[in-house]
């Protein structure tokens, strides 16, 4: 029986895609989490684990074809969160964020195949209503505010800020992003967490958080 490393051995992992951090905003790197995987890797690993018969069973009743989709891709994964130097005014997500953008980002062998699932992503969400048919806006601060995602011949983004997606796709050169990365270009796979920096971030937003709160507090006790 195959085992994940006689896999590894036959369907060896490719080198990073370096062209994807080179498309990120410029900016201090918090989080990185990037890999490469074969799609005959995927397709062997699927075979091997039984979930080859679950995924034609997903295909049956679905618009969306997994394998279709593995087959759109390169193999190449990369997670960033970003917080950027320099933003778009009116990117009023990246703004409640503290600067902080967050990215789901690939390379694209087959755009055919990914358009399926891409027009399932931007389907929009049939709105809530209460017993009397009045429509419940969602609450929270971003107010329902539904990810960004995007495709084009060469990559797939999905963002929660939509500015911060079309910016990524006309976006290339060196940035801190790439210059972190470019050591471990030869490798298949790269894990960077900037820990201070995500301590740095809860302690901001937890100020946050209780300044706003002081100062409702404040509104409820004014004359």
């Amino acid at each position: 029986d195959l085992t994940i490393d006689s896999l590894y051995r036959l369907y060896p992992a490719g080198n990073l895609n370096t062209g994807v951090f080179k498309k990120f905003p410029a900016g201090q790197p918090i989080a990185l989490i990037s890999f490469t995987m074969s799609p005959e890797m995927l397709n062997a690993m699927m075979k091997a684990t039984g979930t080859e018969k679950i995924m034609d069973s997903v295909a049956k009743k679905s618009s969306i074809k997994p394998m279709e989709v593995a087959e759109g891709l390169n193999g190449d994964i990369t997670l960033a969160v970003i917080r950027a130097h320099e933003y778009d005014e009116k990117d009023t997500v990246t703004a409640a964020l503290n600067g902080l953008q967050l990215f789901l980002a690939a390379s694209v062998k087959n755009k055919s195949k990914l358009e399926p699932l891409l027009n399932l992503l931007q389907k929009p969400k049939e709105p809530k209503t209460d017993s009397e048919g009045n429509e419940i806006k969602p609450s929270g601060p971003f107010g329902g505010l539904k990810p960004a995602f995007l495709l084009t011949d060469s990559f797939f983004v999905a963002s929660i800020s939509p500015l911060a997606a079309e910016k990524f796709l006309n976006t290339t050169g060196e940035n801190d992003i790439a210059i972190v990365a470019n050591p471990y270009a030869s490798n298949a796979s790269l894990f960077s967490l900037d820990l201070k920096a995500i301590l740095n971030f809860a302690m901001q937003m937890g100020k946050k958080k209780n300044k706003t709160g002081d100062q409702e507090a404040a509104k409820m006790f004014r004359f």
